[in-house]
């Protein structure tokens, strides 16, 4: 092989291992390229979330009829929320107080901060708390708000300075019809049963029943005649009956019958 041939072949090699050398080198510089666009698409998500939040952004939770949901907050409480339950609360909290509002029923593990007190509204009501566990009811189509403390203390009242005290197991209720504070000394898991899926009806009128059953099961519950709206009842079902067996014990060795039809049921006197 002669000289140029030799040569010919070497300058050929060399452009050829150079090209290729360019290809790898512009294929790293694409990925990298790539890999930061990502970086920073997702750190300045991050900045745009936390200048939001910063300016005082407000979250809702909805918990739907025959469902049960659970938030955690900014600061560290756990809320768990019952069916047909709403509950309204800031993304981030101020350096002054915790303060979130719900329409329902929700069961709160409030982490303990005593430099920002936790206050839930519930509708007209206010609950003021430093670290403690309770149960807020208050629907908005019932004129009774039940406030039931499981562990710490807390201060219950239509603002937040004129509180009534309460200690682990008492409960306050407050009528909105009379504007009437009552407390009671209670067996907190009874009114914590829920959690647990379970019902314990405590002398509890059949109309106020009903409501609990239309939003755990989802169905819609007409009582005919107010007589039988306002007979009481009182039982236990803690083992995860079904709807139609919780009526069957309700209306066993009683002048009531009850109907079902898809998500529709009627209670009448026989």
């Amino acid at each position: 092989m002669g000289d140029e041939m030799r040569e010919e072949i070497y300058l050929t090699v060399t452009r050829r291992i150079q090209r290729d050398r360019r290809r790898i080198v512009l294929r790293k510089a694409i990925a990298i390229a790539a890999s930061l666009a990502i970086l920073v698409g997702i750190f300045s998500h991050y900045l745009l979330d936390g200048t939001e939040r910063q300016e005082g952004e407000w979250l809702e939770k909805v918990s739907p009829m025959g469902e049960r949901a659970t938030v955690m907050l900014a600061d560290g409480t756990k809320v768990t929320l019952n069916s047909a339950t709403t509950m309204r609360y800031p993304a981030v909290f101020s350096d002054r107080c915790r303060e979130v509002s719900i329409d329902g029923e929700a069961f709160f593990e409030v982490f303990k901060d005593k430099a920002r007190p936790f206050i839930v509204s519930a509708k007209n009501l206010r609950v003021k708390v430093l670290g403690t566990k309770f149960n807020v009811k208050a629907y908005k189509e019932e004129r009774e708000i039940e406030v039931t403390l499981q562990e710490g203390e807390v201060g219950v009242g239509l603002d937040t300075e004129n509180l009534i005290r309460i200690k682990p197991g008492q409960q306050v209720s407050y009528s909105e019809s009379t504007d009437v504070f009552q407390t009671t000394d209670v067996k907190a898991e009874d009114y914590t049963a829920w959690m647990r899926g379970h019902f314990n009806f405590v002398n509890q009128p059949l109309e106020q029943i009903a409501r609990q059953l239309e939003r755990h099961f989802n169905v819609r519950i007409n009582i005919v005649g107010d007589e039988l709206k306002k007979t009481p009842f009182t039982g236990d079902f803690v083992h995860g009956e079904s709807l139609d067996q919780i009526l069957r014990v309700m209306t066993m060795n009683r002048p009531i019958r009850y109907e079902m039809g898809g998500n529709q049921i009627e209670i009448r006197k026989r």
